[in-house]
Order: C-alpha cells, then sequence, then structure tokens
C-alpha cells in the first residue's frame, strides 16, 4: 500500500497529506500525540496497516487486522458543540454513498453513525473533539472491513461482514481509500456551506431502522418504541406508546 499512496489525488482537505504507519496502537491515537508536538495540520489522514488497540463507540474494541481500511482524519471546524455532533451522521453518509460505489448492494446506516450491509456492520466512525480557549480539533477515526476474512474478525465475526464478499471483482485498499475520503470531504463541505437539511435527507433514506420498533440504551436507561423520526439536530424521536422521546446518545437494537 505505501508505494501506491502517492498516486491517490489529494483533495483540498481531507488527505492533503497522507502519513502510512504498517502497524500503531491506534491512529486517532497518533494523532493525539502528534497534536502535543503541533506537529501534524489540519486534513491530515493517518492510515495504519493494522491497529493493536483499535476501539469504537463506547470504549469497544475494535478488530484491525490487515486487509481492512483504518484510519482518522485531523479537523478544525469552526462550528458550534451541537452542531459538530452532527457530523457523526454527515461523515456515515459520506462514507456509506463511497462504498455503494464498490458494490451492487446499497450500505444501510445505524444511527449514528455505524455503517451497516446485509444486517450486519461494516464500517464504524469514532469522532473525538477537543474544545479549549487554546484549541479546537475533532479527529474522525474510521474502519471499514474490506479483505478481511470472516474467522480474523474473532468475537464480531457473527455480527460483522466484509465488503470482499458483496464485491464481485478483487478490491484495492488505495482505491477504496481515494473514494471515500472524496466522499468525506464533499459532504463535509456541503455541510459547511449548505447546513443539514438535504444530508439529513439522505440519512434517513438509509436508516435501518426508521420506521421499525427499537430499544435504545441510553447512559442511564432504556428507551423502547418506534423510530419515528430523525430530527435537524441528528436526534432520534421514539414512539414509546406514551409520548415522543427525543434521544440524542445511545446504542440502537432492532427489534
Amino acid at each position: 500500500m505505501p508505494d501506491k499512496l502517492m498516486n491517490i489525488p489529494k483533495n483540498s482537505l481531507l488527505g492533503n497529506k497522507i502519513i502510512y504507519l504498517d502497524k500503531v496502537d491506534s491512529t486517532s491515537d497518533y494523532i493525539r500525540r502528534e497534536l502535543e508536538t503541533g506537529e501534524i495540520t489540519e486534513g491530515t489522514v493517518v492510515l495504519a496497516g493494522c491497529q493493536m488497540k483499535g476501539r469504537g463507540r463506547a470504549g469497544r474494541a475494535w478488530e484491525s487486522p490487515p486487509g481492512g481500511l483504518w484510519f482518522s482524519v485531523l479537523l478544525r471546524p469552526r462550528l458550534p458543540i451541537d452542531a459538530m455532533a452532527l457530523l457523526s451522521l454527515v461523515f456515515a453518509v459520506g462514507i456509506s454513498r463511497g462504498l455503494d460505489r464498490f458494490i451492487k448492494y446499497r450500505c444501510e446506516i445505524k444511527w449514528p453513525n455505524d455503517i451497516y450491509l446485509d444486517q450486519k456492520k461494516l464500517a464504524g466512525i469514532l469522532l473525538e473533539t477537543s474544545v479549549s480557549e487554546e484549541d479546537v480539533y475533532l479527529i474522525v477515526g474510521v474502519g471499514i472491513n474490506v479483505n478481511i476474512d470472516r474467522d480474523e474478525l474473532g468475537s464480531l465475526s457473527s455480527m460483522a461482514v466484509s465488503l470482499c464478499d458483496y464485491s464481485s471483482a478483487a478490491l484495492d485498499l488505495d482505491s477504496i481509500l481515494e473514494i471515500v475520503l472524496q466522499y468525506m470531504e464533499s459532504y463535509y463541505l456541503n455541510f459547511l456551506h449548505q447546513g443539514f437539511d438535504e444530508i439529513l435527507k439522505e440519512f434517513k433514506a438509509v436508516c435501518l431502522h426508521l420506521g421499525k420498533r427499537v430499544e435504545i440504551a441510553c447512559s442511564s436507561r432504556i428507551v423502547s418504541g418506534i423510530n419515528v423520526d430523525i430530527d435537524s439536530m441528528g436526534k432520534l424521536l421514539v414512539d414509546t406508546g406514551i409520548d415522543i422521546e427525543k434521544v440524542s446518545a445511545g446504542d440502537v437494537r432492532v427489534l
């Protein structure tokens, strides 16, 4: 992969610089360490052949063996905190649209940012932010199962899937990275300039549980009911049978 990376066209922002590492604890942790030295610029992508300590939402382990795309991007969005939270949904739509280019099937999204194929998890996104008077940054961590055998997915093999299982042609990691970064940048810039309305429509069109009965594990309670909508702030609207609950964070399970 490293030799081919030089041939990937550079976007105006995401991927204007690409750092490749054969092995790392996690690409997001690498960026965080580099931020302490002040030597990493906005738009830099850190890509790893494998991660030893990849993680997903809520600190869960993310299996990251060779054959997948494991990367993080550094951004410095000048946005209010509530608007930054919408970027989970924005990047989920962008990445799913990019991956659609390589398969005959359409990716779906489990709120807020897990990308599914055939009811199994294909890719995940983890956003980590820091806001202070001195600095504002966002690290977008992305993991995509591309050319990974089922037995390499470990304990997640019954719940996860790899892109190669649904493609009739060999999949080139560099080509997928190029397209995914293009779509991520396009949706990100569109969000900054045009807002969330049109992207929200796209999100709803591929949301795998909209209109279905769900159970959402929030920090201190369980919300159950029918997911009737997603509002302009990216919150799930759940009809519990008693009232409409707005859920801003939690793990969704489709019943």
